[in-house]
This record gives C-alpha cells, structure tokens and sequence, in this order.
C-alpha cells in the first residue's frame, strides 16, 4: 500500500528526512573531524589511537574521515531520491540491497553497541572507558538505530511500492 498522498509530505516522508538528517549529522561531524575540529571526539567510540592520529592529523586518518563525508553525502542523496519518480530506473533488488543492507548494519551497530555497554559497565571498567560506553549507550547507539530504522522503513516502502 503506497503512502496517502493526502498526508503532509513531512508526515508522509518522514523516513526520507530521517534518513537524510542523520546522514547530514553525521556527515557534518565527520567533516568537522576532518578539517580538524574535536567536538564530540573524546565522547566517541573511535578507539584511543584513532583520535589520537585524527588530532595528530595523520593523513590516512584524515582522509578516512573524508570518505566518510563524501559517504554520507551520497546517503543522503540517496534517502532523497527513493522519493523522485526517475530513481525506479534502478533494479529493485539494488535499492532493497542498499536500503536493508544500511539498515541491518546500523541496527546491528547500535544494538551491539548497547549490548556490548552493558555488559562493560556490569562487569566494571575504567572511568575513562565508562564515560565513552556511557555516551555510545545514550548517543550514538541509538542514534544509528534511529538512523537504521529509517533506511528499513524506505527499504519497505521501495518493496512495497509499484513496481
């Protein structure tokens, strides 16, 4: 069943804006990084000697960091346009690959993550450690399941939709 054109389209759309805002959030954060900001850094999951070779801006770390910018772009390029009529030239199977694909793997990341936390901070860590489980838990493990809804929701309406 194809969503109700009659909706608002920010009701009606919102896995593409979902999809797109965290695309950009995170892409934006990503650049940040790369041009070397440090905002959110020491509250990141990243391990200790990859924010020290982003601060020491080693140039493989860098322009990993760029990739991942120009990765996010295209994320969410892509969130947009599963709503343009010229994006059903792609196969199918494509676009439900890469919709359930980003969506498995970021529902895994955070769920993981969350599991993963929990058990650290049952099973006591540092105080260093629990600050950065701490903000994966509250932070980014939900943010990339919020994310990864997003892109399973597009991923069914693709499926859904005509054909």
């Amino acid at each position: 069943m194809a969503p109700d054109r009659t909706t608002p389209a920010l009701l009606r759309d919102w896995p593409v804006y979902g999809a797109c805002a965290c695309a950009v959030a995170y892409g934006a954060l990503k650049l940040h990084w790369a041009l070397g900001g440090s905002t959110l850094m020491a509250e990141s999951p990243l391990p200790r000697e990859a924010i020290d070779d982003l601060l020491a801006r080693e140039p493989g770390t860098v322009v990993g960091h760029w990739v991942s910018v120009g990765l996010a772009a295209a994320a969410a390029l892509a969130a947009v346009a599963t709503t343009r009529p010229w994006f059903r030239v792609f196969p199918r199977w494509l676009v439900l690959a890469g919709t359930w694909g980003l969506a498995a793997l970021m529902v895994l990341r955070g769920v993981g993550q969350i599991v993963g936390g929990i058990q650290r901070l049952v099973i006591g860590v540092s105080p260093q450690t629990e600050y950065t489980v701490r903000w994966d838990l509250f932070l980014w493990s939900p943010f990339f399941i919020a994310w990864g809804v997003c892109w399973a929701v597009l991923g069914w309406r693709c499926f859904r939709g005509p054909r």
